[in-house]
């Protein structure tokens, strides 16, 4: 199983859950929009202007991970960006 590491330098998170059998064109957008969501929810919900990317960055590997494998046992190998997002 193939597995992401998720650092900071300081912190390390690995996020081996496993995803689609397929990867689409548009997955690193798709991760780098819901990456940059949960930063600001975590940041709004803290109130702090300081940037913590650890824990987002790994809820939102997981989630796409996810979703994408359930826009693959869908959709199977014409899988694309829209199928996975419809299932964030």
């Amino acid at each position: 199983s193939h597995e992401d590491v998720i650092t900071d330098g300081n912190s390390t998170m690995l996020c081996g859950l496993k995803g689609s059998l397929k990867r689409c064109g548009g997955l690193g957008d798709i991760l780098s929009g819901v990456v940059a969501t949960f930063v600001a929810w975590k940041n709004i919900q803290r109130k702090t202007e300081t940037l913590d990317l650890i824990e987002p960055a790994y809820l939102a590997c997981n989630i796409v991970r996810l979703a994408s494998k359930v826009a693959y046992e869908e959709h199977k190998r014409s899988t694309g960006a829209l199928h996975v997002i419809s299932n964030l």
